[in-house]
């Protein structure tokens, strides 16, 4: 039995918010790195970014600020994501690049929005957040013979979750009803493993780098 979709975004709402005061204690009495402060802001606008799309459908907001913000909100997390990870393994940070990178990005997803709100939309979407998690995995391969077994698998996870994610824009563009995927046993049960995937990445991957 696969997850309720809605579960799931609350899940990862929750999540993120969860090791935001998980790091906040580890690090209490200890020396504050600037990964650290980043992982903590990426975690933070992914939380805020999730729990708007949870609530998308229940007229608590209306789904044309839920959409798009939820989303620049995970898109500007993920990109924070990178330069966290990039700073953790002690690479150039790329904040300028993942900068514009956002700066590129939340404007082409939101014309996406007014163009197609179910089609385009997911198709922009999933190849932006695709893309950043391929960064994140780009990251964590670095040094790769000198990489811990965590780290390798890390790295392995996140790229494994990079590939579900731009499949599913390229999906869209592929599939009749493309953007229905999760309508699809099958693929209703590669997307849970994805969200699986974002959650256990999420709540333990930077400790184990």
């Amino acid at each position: 039995m696969t997850m309720d979709i809605r579960t799931m975004l609350f899940a990862l709402a929750l999540g993120n918010l969860a090791i935001c005061v998980a790091l906040f204690f580890h690090m209490y009495d200890r020396h504050k790195t600037p990964a650290l402060g980043t992982w903590a802001l990426a975690r933070q606008l992914q939380a805020g970014g999730w729990l708007l799309l949870f609530m998308r459908g229940t007229g608590i907001l209306p789904d044309l600020v839920t959409v798009p913000a939820g989303y620049s909100l995970v898109f500007a997390g993920l990109a924070a994501e990178v330069v966290a990870l990039r700073q953790a393994v002690e690479m150039r940070s790329w904040r300028l690049p993942m900068i514009a990178a956002i700066a590129l990005s939340v404007p082409a997803y939101l014309a996406a929005f007014v163009i197609d709100a179910d089609g385009i939309r997911v198709v922009a979407g999933s190849l932006i957040m695709g893309a950043l998690y391929f960064a994140s995995a780009a990251a964590l391969a670095s040094g790769w013979g000198g990489a811990s077994a965590a780290r390798r698998f890390l790295a392995v996870a996140t790229a494994l979750l990079a590939a579900v994610v731009t499949a599913r824009g390229v999906m869209v563009l592929t599939m009749p009803q493309g953007w229905g995927w999760l309508s699809d046993p099958f693929l209703q049960v590669v997307s849970s493993g994805a969200f699986y995937l974002l959650m256990v990445l999420g709540c333990v991957g930077f400790m184990l780098i």
